[in-house]
């Protein structure tokens, strides 16, 4: 009984832990946009990708980005990254040029994002396209290895989600002055680089990721405790049956060593007085 409650608790742990650790898995899984920057739709604003490393035995040395047909965007600057380069396409768009592509690209594979890492690419412009809620951004993420996967599926309905989902910029409200709306981009731009270099994972989607997977990892540890304390208490009673059995057969021991005595005495006593 107690070895079926204390593999009860080992297999608690267990299924615990993997709990714990496929819910962050799950939300590192795929390249996503960060939702706490929106750009405004109609204006200006700064997008946060967020892209996870994968692979378990290479790095991620490239990141490229396609800007869609109808996402004009006439300027883009990017947040610098250490040991990181990037660079813009250009392309023509109704008589004039519009940003097509962002690459970064890793000075090393040593720079690269290790199996373990996730890095956040940044980069502020507009304008954006107005009257939309949203922006698809069709990603692929390069490896040392050679690999390249493409972040460029969308989902047929909001119940499923495809294998390798496109990143998706959501737009804030037309602000109405787009040149306020511009210079107010810059301003956030220029905050966001400090803020990026001294926390460059304070997106608020992994903040909220971590906090449900420490949840997670209270309970279960909450959980084991309580059965291992249970566990515990009653060891004493599953115990009792045999500290009793014991005990009853050390009291049979004695009787019998006590009736052999009194026989044997009985014997003597009779033959001391046949002798006599």
């Amino acid at each position: 009984m107690k070895r079926s409650a204390r593999r009860l608790a080992f297999g608690l742990t267990a299924l615990a832990f993997s709990l714990t650790t496929s819910v962050a898995g799950v939300a590192g899984a795929h390249v996503s946009v960060d939702p706490s920057s929106q750009p405004s739709s109609g204006g200006y604003g700064q997008v946060r990708l967020v892209v996870p490393s994968e692979e378990d035995d290479t790095t991620t040395t490239a990141i490229s980005v396609t800007l869609p047909s109808g996402v004009d965007l006439s300027s883009v600057r990017t947040l610098p990254i250490p040991g990181w380069t990037a660079t813009t396409e250009q392309a023509q768009s109704n008589g004039s040029e519009r940003v097509s592509k962002i690459t970064w690209q890793a000075n090393t594979p040593e720079s690269g994002l290790k199996p373990t890492e996730y890095g956040v690419f940044a980069f502020s412009g507009g304008r954006w396209p107005a009257g939309t809620t949203s922006v698809t951004l069709p990603t692929e993420q390069r490896y040392a290895n050679g690999t390249v996967v493409s972040w460029n599926e969308q989902a047929a309905d909001a119940q499923t989600e495809p294998e390798h989902p496109a990143p998706v910029v959501t737009l804030a409200p037309e602000s109405g002055d787009h040149d306020a709306a511009h210079g107010a981009a810059s301003t956030t731009d220029a905050n966001s680089t400090v803020v990026q270099q001294q926390s460059p994972d304070g997106s608020t989607w992994w903040k909220v990721i971590a906090v449900a997977s420490l949840v997670i990892a209270a309970a279960a540890v909450l959980a084991v405790a309580a059965l291992w304390r249970r566990l515990g208490g009653n060891s004493s009673e599953l115990d009792a049956p045999e500290s009793s059995k014991a005990s009853e057969n050390s009291d049979s021991a004695e009787t019998v060593a006590e009736t052999d005595t009194a026989v044997h005495s009985g014997v003597g006593s009779k033959a001391t007085a046949d002798h006599r």
